[in-house]
């Protein structure tokens, strides 16, 4: 039988989470909010037997083995160790800093056979399980470059809050690159040896008077007013030197509202992984001609198998020297959708795999 979970997070995340881990089979017996009457009625809407607001109470509750910690990084580390240290199992984000994370690892040390994990979610996507794979396999062969970039809105709160502090766990490289350097981790198998990287803040300049001056290091917060200050980053570039040579490039830009986009390539000597969104792709280098390729896809099948099949330039239709673009429909589309995925192409040729 699986654990009984205490959830500690925000209303809006207890509300998605709650229905996630009862489809996985989870018992939700007590949930943590800041407020004592938020937390009850909370737990009567999700039909979970404990609302409480003091922390320790919830951490006592006999029915909870499993702690899964979503709350800001700065309350992180003392709820962790909290837990850790009475034998409790834990699933935490990240903390704000090295330094909390090795004391969680310290107490986790006393209970060696209970579960003590960082929560990265990068790695359970079923395209980035199945680019370990290859990877594994030799598919690219020898290893050279990584590059990484994402591209999204300003990660910053209406409000000031956490988000918009440096020190405590805001910002693009705390919120975003710890996920992107556990998942290039995750997928290549090697460590990084030296990293050089900048940050910038471009968020929080103040709306009295012009910003024609050079900002100082501080910004002002976005409303322009009051003693507090925006330190948290909105655009970060780092290098990774990996083991064995290769090298790592990431790239976080959060000036860009809109859709989040994310892509990550791996380029090896015999082939090259491309991962777009949760979509996996992949081509085989034939003769170095970039031409000339076999090109992979990761078909959205229940079992997540990745199918490879060698492709050859059309010769059918005309003769286009551009290679098909070979795509698997996504979930909920069928391969008869023809029209609507080729617009989506932006009007490239289709190859459809079955």
């Amino acid at each position: 039988m699986l654990p009984g979970v205490g959830l500690l997070a925000s209303p809006p995340g207890a509300r998605d989470l709650v229905p996630l881990l009862r489809a996985e089979g989870f018992r939700v017996e007590a949930l943590w909010a800041r407020a004592a009457g938020e937390a009850r009625a909370l737990a009567h809407e999700l039909r979970v037997p404990l609302g409480t607001n003091h922390a320790d109470e919830l951490l006592l509750w006999p029915q909870v083995h499993l702690l899964y910690i979503c709350l800001p990084p700065p309350l992180t580390r003392q709820v962790a160790v909290k837990a850790l240290g009475i034998g409790k199992n834990v699933v935490s984000g990240p903390p704000v800093s090295a330094l909390d994370a090795c004391r969680m690892v310290q107490q986790a040390l006393y209970y060696p056979g209970l579960l003590s994990l960082l929560a990265f979610p990068l790695r359970l996507l079923p395209a980035c399980t199945q680019a370990r794979s290859l990877v594994q396999e030799g598919y690219l062969g020898e290893l050279r470059v990584c590059e990484a970039r994402v591209h999204v809105g300003s990660l910053l709160s209406p409000v000031y809050d956490w988000s918009c502090e440096r020190l405590m766990g805001g910002g693009a490289l705390r919120v975003v690159g710890t996920h992107l350097v556990d998942l290039l981790a995750f997928l290549t198998g090697k460590r990084a040896r030296r990293a050089f990287g900048l940050t910038r803040t471009y968020s929080g300049f103040s709306d009295q008077g012009t910003n024609s001056a050079a900002p100082s290091a501080v910004e002002s917060t976005r409303q322009g007013s009051g003693i507090r200050a925006t330190t948290a980053d909105d655009f970060c570039c780092f290098l990774l030197v990996l083991e064995d040579g290769a090298v790592a490039t990431v790239t976080l830009n959060c000036c860009m509202p809109g859709r989040a986009d994310l892509e990550l390539c791996l380029v090896g000597s015999h082939a090259r992984l491309v991962l777009r969104g949760t979509d996996l792709y992949g081509c085989r280098y034939k003769d170095n001609d970039d031409e000339a390729m076999a090109r992979q896809d990761m078909k959205d099948q229940p079992d997540g198998l990745v199918k490879e099949e060698e492709e050859r330039r059309e010769r059918d239709d005309g003769a286009s020297m551009t290679p098909p673009v070979v795509i698997a429909p996504k979930r909920g589309e069928t391969v008869t959708m023809r029209k609507g995925i080729s617009e989506r192409l932006g009007g490239s040729k289709v190859k459809f795999v079955r």
